[in-house]
């Protein structure tokens, strides 16, 4: 069907790029990962590739594995913490959006409501808050737990957790902050209100101790895969992260989930919904090929099975490389991400590769799909999906930075831009603007 607004398109920074052995081709520095003019170059080359935000993950411990096996990826081990690192890009930059990702089980709602407030009045309303429930098992023991919330209550508690986020970013009213110098008055005392929020999981009395964003309220981003996640989604997120492996699935998710906001008083234009992909673009397929073939090879073994058994919750470290992985190994459900497990346990059971084939797989795209080809190929399906209501927009996985964002800038965006697909420049200047959700009133 006809759609009246042009694609949207992020990209998550990673310190070398998604691709687990992007760091040992990647022409980045040793230090890159905690080298701020990494990210500088990097946001700066998205937003002169008119990309609407940039996107950084996190999670509040190391991955899980052996300590053998952790030394052979930089993945989640030396990363920036997400606000600081953005607040750093926003100085840089004047357009692209600024997403952070915060845990609403490993923090408290006045916290993130700050903090997130803080970087859209930095960044002059480009900020975005990216709402994860962890279920890492190393995280409960870095905050005096035991394990992890049960899946159900996570979600429980990530939905009062957005609430309050919002209720106390509404604590102030717009132009509260007059200050009249004649009355000595600095702000008006009539748009300032508490919160007084008590709930089943937070209490608090408010209000926020920083002026009304510029956005109103910053974007607030979810990934729901499961069905908690996905009600999560419908009822408050502004945008979602979506993992589809086919155009079939992706349309199924589409609807499902803008259905599901009608009873939560939304319209499905009121939400953004971005494929994860990851783009391989050469001048022709082979030459496209051959750059995936360079990463793939040099997949270390630990690694690859670290990486799949932690996605399944299963120990691989006996298994051989080239072996499958027996279907009565793999739980049917998971107190961690619903995602991945789901993805992982499809390759396993369904198409029954191997550990060392999935490792492949799942270094390539890790979310969603991998595109090989050329800018018209990798166009013509980006477009295809669009058009058939499956997607707003995708979200880009480098699989080595800096090479595989210039490719895409390079050669993808033009083709996207001459098929009026892709914006040729920036309408706005917030990351409600770009992607053209309205401004919350008070």
């Amino acid at each position: 069907m006809p759609r009246d607004r042009h694609m949207n398109f992020g990209c998550i920074l990673e310190n070398y790029g998604s691709h687990p052995a992007a760091w040992l081709v990647s022409e980045s520095s040793a230090d890159s990962a905690t080298d701020p003019n990494h990210y500088v170059g990097l946001a700066k080359l998205a937003e002169s590739a008119k990309l609407d935000f940039v996107f950084v993950a996190d999670t509040p411990c190391l991955p899980e594995g052996d300590i053998e096996s952790l030394s052979r990826s930089p993945r989640y081990i030396n990363g920036l913490e997400p606000l600081t690192l953005l607040a750093v890009l926003s100085a840089h930059t004047s357009h692209i959006g600024l997403v952070g990702t915060l845990s609403s089980s490993y923090n408290e709602p006045f916290n993130v409501a700050r903090a997130v407030a803080s970087l859209d009045h930095l960044s002059g309303g480009r900020a975005a808050w990216n709402v994860v429930t962890t279920g890492s098992l190393n995280a409960p023991a870095n905050f005096g737990r035991d394990a992890n919330l049960d899946h159900a209550v996570r979600y429980e508690r990530a939905r009062e957790f957005v609430e309050v986020v919002r209720g106390l970013w509404d604590t102030w009213g717009d132009g509260a902050i007059i200050r009249n110098v004649g009355e000595s008055r600095y702000f008006d005392p009539r748009k300032l209100r508490p919160l007084n929020h008590k709930g089943k999981h937070f209490s608090v009395a408010g209000p926020l101790n920083i002026a009304r964003p510029p956005q109103g309220h910053p974007v607030v981003v979810q990934a729901g895969g499961s069905d908690p996640g996905r009600e999560l989604a419908a009822e408050t997120a502004d945008m979602v992260f979506m993992v589809e492996s086919s155009l079939e699935g992706a349309r199924s998710y589409y609807s499902d989930l803008k259905g599901r906001m009608k009873k939560f008083g939304r319209r499905p234009d009121e939400l953004r919904l971005m494929q994860g992909i990851t783009i391989v673009v050469g001048n022709t397929i082979a030459e496209a090929e051959a750059k995936t073939a360079v990463l793939s090879s040099r997949i270390h073994e630990d690694v690859g099975k670290t990486v799949i058994g932690t996605a399944i919750g299963v120990d691989l470290s006996g298994m051989d490389f080239d072996a499958r992985i027996p279907p009565d190994l793999i739980p049917a459900e998971s107190n961690r991400g619903q995602t991945y497990h789901r993805v992982i346990s499809r390759m396993a059971i369904e198409e029954k590769l191997t550990i060392r084939q999935m490792s492949a797989r799942f270094a390539e795209s890790r979310i969603g799909n991998t595109l090989k080809g050329t800018p018209e190929t990798i166009v013509d399906t980006l477009e295809a999906w669009y058009r058939a209501d499956a997607v707003d927009g995708f979200m880009l996985r480098a699989m080595a930075f800096p090479d595989s964002l210039r490719d895409f800038s390079e050669l993808v965006v033009p083709e996207l831009q001459r098929r009026g697909l892709m914006r040729q420049d920036y309408a706005g200047k917030t990351l409600r603007s770009h992607l053209g959700l309205a401004r919350p009133g008070n």
